[in-house]
Parts: C-alpha cells; structure tokens; sequence
C-alpha cells in the first residue's frame, strides 16, 4: 500500500479524496445523508451501501495519503510521486536517513569542543 502512495502526487490525491468524499456538495454530502438516515434507523438498499463504500474510500485513500506524506516529511524523506521531488541527498544539508552513512571521523568528537564539566 505504501509503494502506492508514494507513487501518487500528493496534492492532487488529497484534493480529490476530500472532494469525491463530500460530493454531492448541495443540499448535503451523501456521506452525511447516509449517516443520518443509519442513526435514524432506516435501512438502505445496496446501492445506498455501494454510494457509501465509494464515499469511503475516497476519504480513505486522501486521508492515508496526508497521514504517509506527514510520516515522509518527519524523516526527512519525499515520496516518488511528489512533484518536484528529488532524493534528500541532493540537496546541501539534508540527509536521507534511511540511506545515510557514518563513518568513524564523523562520530569523533573534537577534544576542543567538547564540554569540560565545572568542579564547584
């Protein structure tokens, strides 16, 4: 499901996913429809569960897609799909953690900058 996500652009597929899951617009969402006539305890016929369903999965699929881009921009990374994106190690100071490499002369600490601990 993640190689899915990442394939997808993220504006559009979040723009999309909220706009197929509250259309109709006018007079209300049928997601909202829907829900009001279950608490009212009417029940629907299989179309009306099919309506729901796409519904759903639109809000589903923006939904995860905002929650994976979120979990991508924490680490550091970009998705494939994103436009303009381009692996964090091309730009200058950023690190992609998943592909980056510590040697031992950068885990050295220099004795010069190294905090010395006061004797009170």
């Amino acid at each position: 499901m993640n190689k899915l996500l990442d394939k997808m652009a993220y504006g559009p597929t979040v723009f999309l996913g909220v706009i197929f899951f509250l259309m109709p617009f006018f007079p209300e969402p049928h997601i909202v429809e829907k829900i009001k006539m279950l608490s009212a305890g009417a029940s629907l016929e299989g179309r009306a569960w099919l309506d729901i369903v796409l519904h759903l999965t639109a809000g589903f699929f923006a939904l995860t897609k905002h929650l994976r881009h979120r979990k991508l921009c924490a680490a550091g990374m970009v998705a494939e799909g994103d436009r303009n994106a381009a692996p964090a190690e091309k730009y200058e100071g950023i690190v992609n953690p998943s592909t980056a490499v510590l040697d031992e002369a950068s885990l050295k600490v220099d004795a010069q900058t190294k905090p010395t601990p006061s004797t009170d």
